[in-house]
């Protein structure tokens, strides 16, 4: 690790620290020392698994960003460009809509939003391939196509939803780590998991397709099997984020290129250290969603694209005057 890295890790104890103990009831050391006492419920009932969803989704979101962004060599990419994040909220959609009063239970509508991301992520890689190559250019345009044609189905069934159903479809769309529990982070943790690891070990192969998909192959590097690898590490992490906490946007496009700024391009270094700055930045945008407007509480989304929006609009103008 590099000094920068080692640098964040104060960094993300001191954020855990203020979403664990910081919130419309502030809690100390001595309110959860009691195990039967409201503080001590508070602390490992609510807001602990809720940290650990954040860290996890805010982690996984960055490491996947990272890994997007190299195999599209556009510091604009992001796994939500290739339609995942489409097809995980169609699929939540879906069962909200139609399947929850078939499959009702409170695992279904994460399945079916993680169901959703790999569907549409292993449609865009099939139209993106032929005669055994992958291209970069026809994932991220079919990506484009498969996004709006799940805007469009997600559109229709709320026109069908009922007002309940849309209570919960916006619920869902802006995002929120509310609901989080034990059960939802065992649930969604294999994927984010795997597809986090996944992103570590294409770290170096993906340094040697930066300067080349021919002189990687020449090296060594199995071209399209690393792309197959990133595609499903990024469908896996980004199903996984969106079955826990919705739609959440931006992390995977912020953290990467701010932790590129500093520590250059280096996929070993990047990767790791946009993960511990998705797991500090995720908390801390929750945390700000559940305290800005006590006793109410923004939707998490609302915060992530706030501070997403404006630095995606600095990278446009970036590129625009380094094209000049």
């Amino acid at each position: 690790m590099n000094r920068f890295t080692l640098s964040l890790l104060p960094l993300l104890l001191i954020a855990w620290a203020a979403a664990l103990f910081l919130g419309s009831i502030p809690l100390t050391l001595a309110d959860i020392r009691l195990s039967d006492s409201p503080g001590s419920r508070l602390f490992f009932e609510l807001r602990l698994p809720r940290l650990l969803g954040a860290a996890m989704a805010g982690a996984a979101l960055a490491m996947a960003g990272a890994v997007t962004q190299g195999l599209f060599r556009n510091p604009l990419a992001a796994p939500s460009l290739i339609g995942m994040t489409s097809g995980a909220t169609i699929g939540a959609v879906l069962y909200i809509v139609v399947l929850g009063t078939y499959l009702p239970g409170t695992i279904g509508l994460p399945v079916a939003a993680f169901s959703g991301s790999l569907c549409v992520a292993a449609f865009a890689y099939r139209i993106a391939t032929s005669g055994g190559q992958t291209r970069t250019s026809i994932l991220l345009l079919s990506g484009v196509a498969l996004s709006a044609l799940a805007m469009a189905v997600t559109g229709y069934l709320i026109f069908l939803a009922g007002d309940a159903q849309l209570r919960s479809i916006t619920f869902w769309t802006l995002g929120s780590l509310g609901g989080v529990g034990y059960k939802e982070i065992t649930l969604s943790a294999p994927p984010l998991v795997l597809g986090s690891l996944i992103c570590l070990l294409v770290a170096r192969p993906l340094n040697l397709i930066l300067l080349g998909e021919r002189e990687a192959y020449h090296a060594g590097i199995r071209v399209e099997r690393i792309k197959w690898l990133i595609i499903t590490a990024a469908a896996l992490t980004t199903g996984g984020a969106t079955a826990l906490a919705g739609s959440i946007q931006f992390i995977g496009l912020v953290v990467p290129n701010i932790v590129r700024m500093i520590t250059g391009s280096d996929h070993r270094t990047l990767i790791a250290t946009s993960g511990i700055g998705g797991a500090i930045l995720l908390p801390l945008a929750d945390l700000v969603a559940r305290t800005t407007v006590l006793p109410a509480e923004l939707p998490l989304g609302v915060v992530t694209a706030g501070i997403g929006g404006p630095f995606f609009l600095y990278l446009l103008l970036r590129e625009r005057s380094r094209l000049l």
